[in-house]
């Protein structure tokens, strides 16, 4: 940790205590305007941790009562642009709705809240394979499904035609066909 804070400064002061939160995973770039670099995780389990979101920040002149002059969002592991995006405009909301009080705990707990949904083991090539294949099989069946309803559709509409419905009566019947046999043999 660093000793040079001063204490009369909010946002140096803001800054130790993330330092003190966040440890190794936040390094103070500058101090003048305070500028820092915290890593984002889940969970302070190392194993469990299978995302992770980098806040570049610079806090500014007026800071608390302005807004920081700027957070980028940078990915550092197991998420994509459209999170990214989707992070960068929480960040930014965040800052809208904090402006004039302490903010960058608050919203590093709601970057964190955010990628904690995320958080899942990545699956090797084969287990996408696997689903992909069951997705597949499961859409084949499906397309089963619809063209067996389609046809028992076209079944039951042709049953209904009445002049199906007047040679229903001439169909072939073991009786049927033994009467019109004798009558062919003779």
């Amino acid at each position: 940790m660093d000793d040079d804070f001063d204490m009369d400064d909010e946002a140096g002061m803001e800054v130790q205590s993330l330092e003190s939160i966040f440890g190794d995973d936040l390094e103070v770039v500058g101090k003048s305007p305070w500028t820092f670099n915290v890593v984002i995780k889940p969970t302070t389990e190392e194993d469990d941790n299978h995302v992770s979101i980098k806040l570049k920040c610079e806090l500014g002149e007026g800071y608390p009562e302005t807004k920081p002059a700027s957070i980028i969002v940078q990915l550092e592991k197991g998420l994509n642009t459209q999170h990214r995006e989707a992070v960068q405009k929480l960040v930014n909301d965040e800052c809208q709705e904090l402006v004039g009080m302490a903010m960058m705990f608050d919203i590093t707990e709601a970057v964190k809240e955010y990628i904690v949904g995320f958080n899942q083991k990545p699956k090797s090539e084969h287990e996408l394979m696997v689903e992909r294949m069951e997705k597949n099989k499961k859409k084949e069946l499906t397309k089963e499904e619809l063209k067996e309803q389609a046809k028992r559709d076209r079944q039951d509409y042709v049953s209904t035609l009445p002049w199906v419905q007047e040679r229903l009566n001439d169909a072939v019947s073991k009786e049927n066909f033994i009467i019109w046999k004798e009558k062919f043999d003779s």
